[in-house]
């Protein structure tokens, strides 16, 4: 009687073991994605707040990669986010702010949401 039951518990220990090892696993590679997405937009966002000191205004959405790297404010803007999507700016986009932007990962579920759900939002210089 006593083996039937320490099966039970081998294969209860080793469902529970599996559960915990392969959600965890998962995650570490969404989050530095995330990371690695949100750290490019900031970057990007930099570069268009000082292209902004510099000449009044934000770039428009028609050339505003052209008009980073040509004004060297970035030596190369990133096309794509870590999921392989490209990023989505407008001037002013989404912004609240007419003479504002927004630039904008489509995040982890890889659709475009408009900057909102899981994608990765800048609004006028702020991590949403």
């Amino acid at each position: 009687m006593k083996k039937p039951l320490l099966w039970v518990l081998i294969l209860v220990m080793s469902i529970l073991l599996v559960a915990v090892f392969s959600s965890s696993g998962c995650r570490p590679a969404v989050s530095e994605r995330e990371a690695a997405t949100q750290n490019e937009l900031k970057n990007i966002a930099t570069a268009l707040e000082i292209f902004k000191a510099d000449l009044e205004a934000y770039p428009a959405a028609a050339t505003w990669k052209t008009d980073l790297e040509g004004g060297n404010y970035m030596t190369s803007v990133p096309v794509n986010d870590d999921w392989g999507n490209p990023y989505t700016y407008g001037q002013p986009g989404i912004s609240a702010d007419l003479a504002g932007y927004s630039i904008y990962s489509w995040g982890p579920d890889e659709a475009d949401n408009a900057g909102v759900g899981d994608d990765i939002t800048i609004i006028d210089g702020q991590l949403q």
